[in-house]
């Protein structure tokens, strides 16, 4: 199943001469939500953001498709590819997300014994999450995507496959069925959210929130006071102690080489930053970085149960 057209940010760039670090780098800091594409001649590879939060990677063949990390992912990147990156409606970025996972629910029904009008209300009924597909004579095709058994949108070969948000060219579909088949497809959307809890995604996070605290209370008493606070906790989160050499801030970078599990990093940077948060009584102060946090990270955040540190 391919995906219909968005919206283009930007198109036909490089790999020769494109940083694709720095690329996601920037989406990510824009709270970006849609997907880039990496066209190869034989494979795409795909990046799904959701407001600047990656939340799967694919590469996809054939229309099979294999997850990556988002590591692996750069790794499968050669020098003579182009890269697009395309704008996805905020409210179903992880239908999309997930499209490639679709299995098929009624395969090869046809207009001899099949209603399209009632079979569109009774997976309306039936709260489907998925897509009717549709193949009409001439090889013209049109697509139905329902969420939740609400239609999202659709697309259509006579439109150039450009999604088209909504109910209002579903009649444009139906009216052209006479003789037709259909195959109805079935997802379970899952927030896959790459990089889940990987070491990478926790010292992003961390690294943003401790750089907002740094600028509140300034670089100097902010040293002294995460050092006062990490020797402190040192003894429950070793990888805090800083004689270890394993976790160091410095010039709002966050370098480490430890081997604390990601349960250890998250409980230990959360207790530091959050007391610190609730000493200086910095809530006010930092409110507005705090939202940005909660738009940008908000699936992270939630799966790793941090809440409550912005409730402190």
């Amino acid at each position: 199943m391919f995906l219909p057209r968005f919206k283009v940010r930007l198109s036909n760039l490089h790999t020769y001469y494109l940083e694709m670090p720095k690329l996601i780098e920037f989406l990510k800091n824009d709270l970006f939500t849609g997907y880039i594409q990496i066209q190869a001649e034989e494979k795409n590879l795909m990046i799904f953001l959701d407001t600047g939060q990656i939340i799967n990677c694919l590469e996809v063949s054939n229309n099979d498709y294999r997850n990556l990390t988002l590591e692996e992912l750069l790794t499968n990147i050669k020098k003579e590819e182009f890269v697009h990156v395309f704008y996805l409606p905020e409210n179903t970025v992880l239908f999309w997300a997930n499209l490639f996972t679709g299995k098929i629910l009624y395969p090869d029904l046809s207009t001899e014994f099949t209603d399209a009008n009632r079979l569109i209300q009774k997976l309306k009924r039936e709260n489907l999450t998925g897509w009717m597909e549709i193949n009409l004579p001439m090889k013209e095709k049109g697509i139905i995507y329902f969420q939740n058994g609400e239609i999202i949108g659709t697309c259509s070969s006579w439109r150039k496959w450009n999604f088209q948000e909504g109910e209002e060219f579903l009649p444009e579909i139906t009216e052209r069925i006479s003789q037709a088949t259909f195959n109805v497809y079935k997802l379970t959307l899952e927030e896959t959210l790459e990089n889940d809890l990987t070491v990478e995604n926790i010292l992003s996070f961390f690294q943003e929130l401790i750089s907002a605290l740094e600028d509140v209370i300034g670089e100097k008493e902010f040293f002294l006071l995460w050092r006062h606070k990490a020797i402190e906790k040192a003894e429950k989160y070793p990888f805090l102690d800083p004689f270890a050499n394993e976790f160091e801030y410095k010039s709002k970078k966050i370098i480490y080489e430890g081997t604390a599990s990601e349960k250890e990093l998250i409980n230990g940077l959360k207790e530091i930053c959050g007391e610190i948060i609730k000493e200086r009584k910095l809530q006010k102060e930092i409110s507005s970085k705090i939202k940005e946090l909660k738009e940008k990270y908000k699936l992270f955040i939630e799966k790793a149960e941090l809440l409550e540190l912005f409730k402190v």
